[in-house]
Order: structure tokens, then C-alpha cells, then sequence
């Protein structure tokens, strides 16, 4: 449990939790894609760790696991940043409660979306273009099969 002051918004809360100096400054998403709308942070390229520890997702406001999700995430980071390092990123998505599948798991944290390529291509996009938004160097890559 955690006991902390109100905070302003979704980022000001995330570096409450985390710390600036862990974080950084955090890079911003919001995109859209059909009845899917991405909002989130991720920390800039230059600022990234050995594991994924900081990467957190959210469906509809619940913290979720999703294999193709955390495979765009994982995808992203790769085009945009050093194999072996991996940024933080919290992401928010929010689907229409008839396209997405919460009951998949007993604990709810899985989740299946009735169209998983179209959540994979908006996570991918959004974040690559937020990894690359702060580095001076811009590189365009093929998006990689679902």
C-alpha cells in the first residue's frame, strides 16, 4: 500500500512512485486506432535499464498481461534503442468493453482483444515514435508481423 500526496496528473504520480532520478523526464503517447485510444509514458532512449521491471499496462484502468502487447512494447524498444536495454513505459489503454476480453484468466490480469493486430500496431507505433521523439536521429523501420 502506498500512502502519497495527490498528484496533478498521470505523470506527475508516476515519478512520485518512481523517482525522477530513476525516470527522467517522460516522453508522452496518446494515439488511436479504431475504438482503441493509447495515452501513457514512456522514459527517453537515453534512459533505460537492464530489465523490463518498469513496464506497466493497463486495460480499461486494470493492470493487465498480454503476451502480444508486451511483444510491441519489447519490438518497439528493440528498433528505437540497444537490444539489451529497455525503457520504462506505462501505458493506458482504453477499448470499448465489446472488444475486449477480460475474463480470461481468474485474476483478470490477461486479457484478449477481439482484433490483437490493431492493439499491437498502435502500441508498436505510439511508442517507437515516443522512443525516437527525443533523439536527434530519426529511423524509420518496417512494422514486424504480429
Amino acid at each position: 500500500m502506498l500512502d502519497a500526496p495527490s498528484a496533478v496528473d498521470r505523470a506527475a504520480r508516476i515519478l512520485q512512485v518512481f523517482g525522477k532520478p530513476t525516470l527522467g523526464e517522460l516522453e508522452p503517447l496518446d494515439a488511436r486506432a479504431g475504438p482503441l485510444r493509447l495515452t501513457g509514458f514512456t522514459t527517453r532512449g537515453s534512459i533505460t535499464f537492464p530489465s523490463r521491471r518498469y513496464q506497466y499496462l493497463f486495460v480499461n484502468g486494470r493492470p493487465v498481461e498480454d503476451r502480444s502487447l508486451s511483444k510491441a512494447i519489447l519490438q518497439a524498444s528493440r528498433d528505437a534503442i540497444r537490444l539489451d536495454r529497455h525503457p520504462a513505459v506505462f501505458l493506458f489503454l482504453t477499448a470499448d468493453p465489446d472488444t475486449v476480453d477480460v475474463n480470461v484468466s481468474p485474476a483478470k490480469t490477461q486479457v484478449k482483444f477481439a482484433d490483437a493486430g490493431t492493439a499491437y500496431r498502435l502500441v508498436y507505433h505510439a511508442l517507437h515514435s515516443a522512443l525516437l521523439a527525443g533523439k536527434e536521429e530519426r529511423r524509420l523501420r518496417p512494422v514486424p508481423p504480429d
